[in-house]
């Protein structure tokens, strides 16, 4: 009886052993590495403000990947506010492994190129391996400087039925008090005819209400009886445009 015993430990030792070394075979299996999405963080420390009635721009990210045609191109929209307390997001799309370059741009006058003033994202590089979530912290930073004059653009717009041609006036004011007028027309404006396109240089950080009128006199100066449009408070950024369309009546 004690050697049937043995016999039956033994059977059950060897059986344990089977089970262990099939457990561990799939580690040794080969891991592909797979197109992933590239997750961002956005900072911005520059003096670009928000005005109450904008959200944001669209931030344009170019994407160049040597030796092969340049990726699609994304944007993702974001205002001021949340690029200087960092913003993240994912990629709209996968990348291949391999070795990128990133640029690109924020689009202030929403024209969808990069013009001369507008911030810039700061090149930077990746190497997605395809194993594990590519991260990169992107950096977006001023084209112009923080003494550069800002301005407002954009489009007016006359709702009335005066048929005279006019000069269109903008009045900046703090409180009660104008504190300068600027001629937006260099000849009177028949608005009927048409919207007419407007740009006026405001200086940078300023803080004012703009009132925008048609002046049916001609004498230089707002009067109650006049097409107007209600007044806005703005923020100026130095050295960027904030667009401003206008419906006087």
């Amino acid at each position: 009886m004690k050697q049937i015993d043995k016999l039956l430990i033994t059977g059950v030792f060897l059986i344990l052993i089977v089970v262990s070394c099939n457990k561990d075979e799939p580690d040794n299996e080969e891991v592909t590495a797979i197109a992933l999405n590239i997750e961002f963080n956005v900072s911005y420390s520059g003096t670009a403000v928000i005005n109450l009635w904008e959200r944001g721009h669209n931030l344009y990210f170019l994407i160049d990947y040597p030796d092969y045609t340049p990726y699609d191109n994304f944007h993702e929209f974001v205002s001021p506010y949340y690029l200087q307390i960092g913003h993240k997001f994912v990629s709209p799309y996968e990348f291949e492994p391999g070795y990128y370059t990133i640029s690109g741009f924020w689009d202030w006058n929403d024209s969808e190129i990069w013009e001369d003033y507008e911030p810039y994202i700061s090149s930077a590089t990746i190497d997605i391996t395809g194993y594990s979530q590519p991260k990169i912290n992107i950096f977006v930073v001023d084209k112009s400087q923080p003494d550069d004059d800002g301005w407002v653009e954009g489009e007016i717009r006359y709702s009335g039925t005066n048929f005279g041609s006019h000069h269109i006036y903008l009045d900046v004011f703090y409180n009660d008090e104008v504190e300068y007028a600027i001629q937006l027309s260099n000849n009177p404006i028949n608005l009927i005819e048409g919207p007419a396109g407007y740009f006026s240089n405001l200086a940078p950080g300023l803080n004012c209400w703009l009132r925008y009128y048609l002046d049916i006199n001609d004498n230089g100066f707002y009067d109650s009886d006049e097409p107007i449009d209600l007044e806005t408070w703005i923020n100026i950024s130095p050295g960027l445009p904030t667009k401003i369309d206008v419906e006087l009546h």
